[in-house]
């Protein structure tokens, strides 16, 4: 194994592995202590070294740290008992029957439901944009459902260039050089109507 240097001790390659197969699930204090280096020169050869600690070792590091901060709290009388209050926090509870209307201006509170309301309209319109070109929805909205030759016929009028309309069902043709006939006499089969972009503004 490739010695690591550093400013104050160059360590062995027995001491390398030892290191590299005992980090993760011993105290760094120890580790210091064993191989006569300091923390700062501990970090920085597990960084270089690709070393970490296990995850049971840090849940037994946290349960530690649990215990011991109870066990301080209980011996300091700083432990609040069961059922504690926090002092003058009695005026910012809520009260039985009382609502967040009940504690805002109808200004302040009409402003909070305009924004509800405008944020529920724009998750719907990205979501029925998803639906509506066979996407899987986000949401649990229900739209009426198409069936799926017409979800196929949706997606072949796009790749063919036209441009389709998420509120009707309509699709629009940029110009006559790309239109499709073919494609064209099956529209009504599905509900669609056929129309030139320049007309787009008088459907919406």
């Amino acid at each position: 194994m490739e010695q690591v240097k550093h400013k104050k001790k160059e360590l062995t390659d027995a001491e390398l592995k030892w290191l590299s197969a005992h980090f993760k699930h011993t105290q760094n204090s120890e580790i210091t202590s064993r191989l006569g280096i300091s923390e700062s020169t501990l970090h920085r050869l597990a960084r270089k070294m690709g070393l970490s600690k296990s995850r049971q070792y840090m849940r037994k590091c946290q349960l530690y740290a649990a215990q011991q901060a109870q066990a301080s709290h209980v011996e300091n009388g700083t432990y609040p008992p069961k059922g504690f209050i926090i002092p003058g926090s009695e005026k910012y509870r809520f009260r039985k029957g009382e609502s967040i209307k009940d504690r805002m201006s109808s200004k302040r509170y009409n402003e909070m439901q305009e924004k509800r309301r405008v944020s529920w309209l724009e998750t719907r319109k990205k979501d029925r944009a998803r639906f509506v070109f066979g996407l899987e929805q986000k949401t649990g909205f229900r739209y009426v459902r198409q069936g799926t030759p017409k979800t196929n016929y949706r997606y072949n009028m796009k790749r063919k260039g036209y441009v389709t309309d998420l509120e009707h069902n309509v699709f629009f043709y940029p110009d006559e050089g790309m239109r499709c006939p073919v494609a064209e006499r099956n529209a009504p089969k599905h509900g669609i109507k056929i129309m030139p972009l320049s007309e787009r503004r008088c459907v919406l």
